[in-house]
């Protein structure tokens, strides 16, 4: 996945946002079509908004939900998205999805948080 104009993510605290574009087929060979090269982009969204200090605490995404409005437009789409970590030990992270059109859709993803002593 190729990235520009990213705002945000690990070296930076709070909300982030940012250009993606899928570099290579999901499967070797094979057309894929914008909404399945955009899920595969989604998953960024975790770690495109970075709200806790990842030498304190670890985290992950096991689930990722795409909801799209339309078809993506052209090849690069982007992302803004916002964490809201918890700290009883769950989160979730809000993503708008873009292209040059505006909003194609949003991504949803729950964390699991744990405070490393």
């Amino acid at each position: 996945i190729e990235k520009r104009s990213v705002d945000g993510g690990w070296e930076q605290l709070g909300p982030g946002r940012g250009w993606f574009r899928l570099d290579s087929d999901l499967v070797e060979g094979e057309h894929h079509e914008r909404t399945s090269a955009f899920v595969a982009i989604a998953d960024i969204a975790n770690g495109l908004s970075s709200v806790l200090d990842g030498e304190s605490w670890v985290w992950v995404n096991p689930d990722l939900t795409v909801a799209f409005s339309r078809e993506p437009s052209g090849e690069w789409t982007g992302m803004e998205a916002a964490a809201d970590p918890q700290t009883h030990g769950v989160g979730l992270v809000h993503a708008t999805a873009f292209d040059e059109l505006g909003t194609f859709g949003h991504v949803l993803q729950s964390q699991l948080l744990l405070h490393r002593p």
